[in-house]
């Protein structure tokens, strides 16, 4: 499987992971859709790259979802990969939180687990059409071993890990393959602060597409790795490592 000519989906595409992704991808030959909120940043991005497809949508929202649909229908008729890449992580105590908590809890779920789960429902006819596809969804080791400064987005990431292995049980013997991809702490505005021990988005993007063409359905990236096998061997120290971060 080649990058070059596959009509391609990333959502939120305007920083970090997801502007590394829509470079890269246009830069292998690939059509390129993404979407975003933020108009500037939107705007900015396609004075960058001019070939790049830009949506104003928030896929958090039915409207959004359903706009980004509509430009994959009318620019393409079909889609090979759906990457979705959008996603937040908030740092809070439950029951200690201000009286915005609640809202932030419900926008961080939405986010990261209910939109991605909506956004394929919505894409899967599409990306049925094209002869060999792919649904990339970014889950996280912190699945695995959650930590406890971020119980919301790890609960949320065990949950996209866990409907990615049905999913991909329910498209088996379609065109379609479910990829799951698991990276390591990567250099972006959302990890600013949470140390220094990273990788740039640019590594993160480059061996996730090289996972992807190679056929891979599960993508460890980085010390990623060493933490799927130290959860595997030895589940005691792994939860040890991250109960206080």
């Amino acid at each position: 499987m080649e990058l070059g000519g596959k009509k391609i989906i990333v959502t939120g595409g305007t920083a970090g992971i997801g502007r590394e992704l829509v470079k890269q991808c246009l830069s292998a030959g690939a059509q390129v859709i993404t979407c975003g909120r933020n108009v500037d940043k939107l705007s900015a991005l396609q004075k960058e790259f001019p070939n790049v497809h830009i949506v104003q949508a928030d896929i958090a929202t039915d409207n959004g979802r359903h706009a980004l649909l509509a430009a994959a229908e009318t620019k393409w008729g079909s889609v090979d990969f759906l990457i979705n890449n959008a996603g937040v992580q908030y740092a809070m105590t439950i029951g200690e939180g201000n009286a915005d908590q609640g809202q932030t809890i419900q926008d961080e779920i939405e986010i990261n687990f209910t939109a991605q789960v909506l956004l394929i429902d919505l894409f899967l006819p599409l990306i049925k059409k094209s002869n060999k596809s792919a649904i990339v969804n970014i889950c996280s080791c912190l699945a695995l071993t959650p930590k406890r400064s971020a119980p919301v987005y790890c609960a949320t990431k065990a949950a996209l890990m866990n409907f990615s292995t049905a999913l991909g049980y329910q498209l088996v013997d379609t065109n379609v393959s479910v990829v799951s991809v698991f990276p390591p702490l990567v250099e972006t505005e959302m990890t600013a602060g949470r140390g220094s021990k990273t990788i740039t988005a640019s590594v993160f993007a480059e061996k996730l597409l090289a996972g992807v063409v190679s056929g891979k359905t599960k993508i460890y990236v980085g010390k990623a790795t060493l933490l799927r096998v130290i959860h595997r061997v030895f589940p005691s120290l792994a939860a040890k490592i991250l109960s206080n971060s």
